[in-house]
């Protein structure tokens, strides 16, 4: 039961001390225990304490307080002793709101119902704290803040007190967003927390209070104020747009500056030599550096609030594979246009001296087919000068035609078909004067066949004969 009327309580208990003549302490012990003899403005104190009867008959005690500052309860409201017994009561303590933090003494008279004689004081000390004083808080902000990106606060929650602390609220609030998290501390606990937090509304340059509120439920129990500097920021955001193609690269890389403040930027790319020479840009770099084999286009401007500068860099390979792709047609044109399909050797196997001053030569033709391919009505044509009679022995395959003139001789072979990798050997004999042995230069032979419509004339190697 609460004792409201606690000022007539007091000025009753004080005129009984002054009418009474008799201070029966002794008949009244009491020994007090500690339950909860620290507490916040709000809370309750509480106290068990023991009451020892002397008297040598039963009786019943009443409670008092003397300090009009505090709400005062106890369990029970009367409590009967028997006779050299010991009964507990537990006291509860709720200080007013007027009341400071500090260290108080409240003090509580206990007297018997039965003779009003017998009274005794018992003096509960009582520690209020304060909770700007348990629980320190401190924000930790960025020297720039920029009110277009998301705004990361630090709390740092620190418990000064011996107890621990829980089912407790922290709340930011400002004029532009607000959040909050539940949290309790251990005694003397340090605590980091992140607030993540986007800013609504337009905000221009300037000072902001951030309000830092801690809750239990519905109570307020800490309330401060930090500043917030917002002022003038860039806020440049960067995208890149590429597109990869068939021997092509591209890259758009677009600036906007939604900041408040002109940024300066500076941009760089680099290439390896060769893809340098393939690679143009709009606008032109500033700079070109070139290291080790490496080139850096650099780009370097002032990017005013609200403006966007593009790059566009391109990296084509196109042209040069086309150029070197009809090159390579060209070459393979002409090169089959004008490659030999055939192969034609002439060899002078042996030489044979007679007396009758005549050299007999054994001659070898060797036509070799080096496409992939079989070729077709194909000739053979070879001459010789100053011989004696007409050429003889021939081998496996005789000429189509020997013409006798008035210093040589000349042959002709019809070749209907050569295969692929196929070679044909073409032999014969010949006789010639010996007195121009010594600086006789023996003809090349020749080979003839048609190719895309067009004659291809193939010429064996040179043969010189020695006397």
């Amino acid at each position: 039961m609460v004792i409201t009327n606690k000022l007539l309580v007091g000025i009753f208990v004080f005129c009984i001390f002054l009418c009474s003549t008799v201070y029966a302490g002794n008949s009244i012990l009491v020994a007090e225990e500690e339950v909860k003899e620290v507490v916040f403005a709000g809370e309750t104190a509480v106290f068990k304490l023991s009451i020892s009867n002397s008297q040598d008959f039963d009786d019943s005690f009443r409670f008092s307080i003397l300090n009009i500052d505090w709400e005062f309860e106890t369990d029970p409201f009367v409590l009967s002793v028997d006779s050299e017994d010991i009964e507990v009561v537990e006291m509860r303590f709720s200080p007013s709101s007027k009341l400071g933090p500090g260290k108080h003494g409240v003090t509580v008279l206990i007297y018997s119902l039965s003779d009003e004689t017998v009274f005794t004081e018992h003096i509960f000390d009582i520690r209020v704290i304060d909770f700007y004083d348990v629980i320190s808080t401190t924000l930790e902000l960025p020297n720039d803040i920029n009110p277009q990106k998301q705004l990361v606060i630090k709390a740092i929650l620190e418990n000064n007190y011996d107890e621990h602390l829980e089912d407790l609220t922290f709340k930011l609030e400002s004029d532009f967003f607000q959040d909050e998290i539940n949290f309790s501390l251990a005694a003397y606990e340090t605590q980091v927390s992140e607030f993540s937090v986007d800013f609504e509304g337009d905000v221009e340059e300037g000072v902001y209070d951030i309000v830092l509120k801690i809750y239990n439920g519905e109570d307020l129990l800490l309330e401060n104020t930090v500043e917030m500097l917002v002022g003038y920021y860039p806020d440049v955001d960067e995208t890149r747009s590429p597109e990869s193609g068939f021997l092509l690269n591209r890259i758009l890389v677009t600036k906007t500056n939604h900041g408040t403040s002109t940024s300066h930027e500076l941009y760089t790319k680099r290439f390896s030599f060769f893809e340098r020479l393939f690679t143009s840009t709009d606008p032109q770099p500033d700079q070109l550096f070139s290291e080790g084999g490496y080139y850096t286009l650099q780009w370097e401007f002032d990017l005013s609030p609200g403006d966007t500068r593009q790059i566009f860099i391109e990296t084509n390979y196109r042209f040069f594979a086309i150029l070197v792709s009809v090159l390579l047609i060209l070459l393979y044109f002409f090169y089959n246009y004008f490659k030999r399909d055939v192969s034609l050797t002439k060899k002078v196997v042996t030489v044979k001296h007679s007396q009758e001053g005549i050299s007999t030569m054994n001659i070898l033709l060797v036509l070799k087919n080096k496409t992939n391919k079989t070729l077709k009505n194909l000739k053979v044509m070879d001459n010789l000068v100053n011989v004696a009679g007409e050429p003889t022995n021939f081998g496996t395959i005789s000429p189509s035609v020997v013409k006798r003139g008035h210093s040589g001789a000349r042959m002709m072979w019809n070749i209907e078909s050569l295969e692929k990798g196929a070679e044909v050997i073409i032999s014969y004999q010949a006789k010639c004067k010996v007195q121009v042995i010594g600086h006789l230069n023996i003809p090349t032979a020749v080979a003839k066949y048609i190719k895309n419509g067009r004659p291809i004339v193939v010429k064996s190697n040179k043969v010189k004969l020695f006397s």
